[in-house]
């Protein structure tokens, strides 16, 4: 079976006057908008701080990641995870509580799979650590050692956070005006 990441055009037809319009399903959270936004940039400001360290430990020479890949790759997936998160996050944010079938599906349903890439891969970053520790391979000294020994469980807590907040967000299925089906 071939699916298309086009398969949402066929919810467009063309209307009376020459415009397109949506007629698909939407999705509709059940927090208002004002309060919407806010948890939306709480859990960007979340994710944001976990990139930011994260990148920040990247940029010193001293990190000890050099020729480690216990280290090094845990890291680079949780950067991407995280960068990534935050491009969902906003794009979330922009769209509203209430989206289309397929908006859901690529801003919702997003932000738990980066969410959970990045705590899962600053949890691997963590056991990277253990065993540098144990094959006393753990180089590097200073600043950049430090931060980057910060940035993965501060990175791991911060992810997790967005992971359950998401989690928390009730959606239901909605009409074409945005009502909840069942509520009259």
């Amino acid at each position: 079976m071939k699916t298309t990441k086009w398969k949402h055009l066929s919810e467009f037809s063309l209307g009376e006057n020459g415009k397109y319009a949506y007629s698909g399903a939407f999705m509709v959270c059940e927090l208002p908008q004002p309060q919407f936004g806010r948890q939306c940039l709480k859990m960007l400001a979340a994710s944001g701080t976990a990139s930011a360290l994260l990148m920040a430990a990247g940029c010193f020479p001293d990190t000890g990641m050099e020729g480690n890949a216990f280290l090094l790759i845990p890291y680079v997936f949780s950067l991407i995870a995280g960068l990534l998160l935050c491009w969902s996050l906003w794009m979330m944010k922009q769209r509203g509580p209430k989206l289309r079938q397929y908006l859901y599906e690529k801003t919702v349903y997003a932000v738990s799979r980066r969410s959970a890439a990045g705590f899962l891969s600053c949890a691997a970053g963590l056991a990277g650590w253990l065993v540098c520790i144990v094959r006393s391979s753990d180089g590097g000294t200073g600043a950049g050692r430090l931060l980057l020994r910060l940035s993965f469980p501060v990175g791991f807590a911060l992810f997790f956070i967005v992971y359950r907040k998401n989690r928390a967000f009730s959606w239901k299925k909605g009409s074409e005006t945005g009502e909840i089906a069942g509520n009259n």
